[in-house]
């Protein structure tokens, strides 16, 4: 007997409400004297950032400089040879259930629904909360980002942009003080990236939390962040930090696309990409 795959969805639909309330206040992040080391090569040394509450920080520089591996160390899912990692007034120790983590690929379970993957991301609040969770939290969070229509879909169903809501959903249920987000949109195609760019920085707005993202995009970091941290190359130890021009009050993104934005960014990227060693 023949079988049809599913339609793939490729629409990404925008949502259509603000994101959900009841997400704990924000949490800040120190990293003090940072070092990590992969079979004998030194990848961070010595690396200090301060990240404050509700603050969106860009994490940029050149490949093999230790970016995602900084974000794995404030995630908990790898430890520092050296220095240390603290969300809050608590160190780093292990995996946190105060942070949240979305990854380059969404890594939803093929065999669940849009709902279940989303509901799996509230498996450590349900240790006290038994209504974490619930088809009726999950469909409502799935609605504010724009999926709902799609909760009963497969991810093999839905286009890469609608799949990355649904991760971005996940990591939002959990209700995180700090939201880890390590390319989340380098594998899409340049107008699904720049419709995320808009969905992420208007919902971690809304929010209010802490966020940390690691791209290798500088324009991505200068329409989406407060400040950029600029990672030297592997086992140099540079961190500079260059600040974004405030925005009226607002954490959206920058609209670059407007004349006086971009004037206003063009010395910034000029400077980030130097910082960046990419120009000289």
């Amino acid at each position: 007997m023949s079988t049809t795959a599913p339609a793939r969805v490729d629409a990404t639909p925008a949502p259509t409400r603000p994101p959900a309330a009841g997400v704990p206040h924000a949490l800040p992040v120190r990293l003090t004297a940072v070092s990590r080391r992969f079979d004998g090569r030194q990848v961070l040394h010595g690396i200090d950032l301060d990240i404050a509450a509700a603050e969106t920080v860009a994490v940029v520089g050149p490949s093999g400089c230790g970016k995602s591996t900084l974000l794995r160390l404030v995630a908990g899912l790898d430890t520092p040879d050296a220095g240390t990692v603290s969300v809050g007034s608590r160190a780093v120790t292990d995996v946190d259930d105060r942070v949240a983590v979305v990854f380059q690929q969404a890594r939803l379970l093929p065999w669940l629904t849009l709902a279940g993957n989303v509901a799996l991301g509230a498996t450590r609040r349900r240790r006290t909360d038994r209504s974490a969770g619930s088809r009726a939290e999950v469909r409502d969070l799935l609605d504010r980002v724009g999926l709902a229509g799609f909760a009963d879909a497969r991810p093999a169903t839905v286009s890469g942009g609608m799949a990355q809501r649904a991760a971005i959903a996940r990591a939002l249920i959990a209700r995180p003080g700090v939201l880890l987000l390590d390319e989340p949109f380098a594998a899409l195609d340049a107008l699904t990236r720049l419709t995320m760019q808009d969905f992420v920085g208007e919902l971690t707005a809304a929010l209010g939390t802490t966020v940390v993202l690691v791209t290798h995009d500088v324009d991505e970091a200068l329409r989406l962040a407060d400040r950029v941290a600029v990672l030297g190359p592997a086992g140099s130890g540079a961190c500079d930090v260059v600040d974004l021009p405030a925005r009226d009050g607002t954490r959206e993104p920058r609209d670059s696309g407007d004349p006086g934005t971009a004037a206003t960014l063009a010395p910034l990227r000029r400077t980030l990409l130097r910082h960046a060693g990419l120009v000289a």
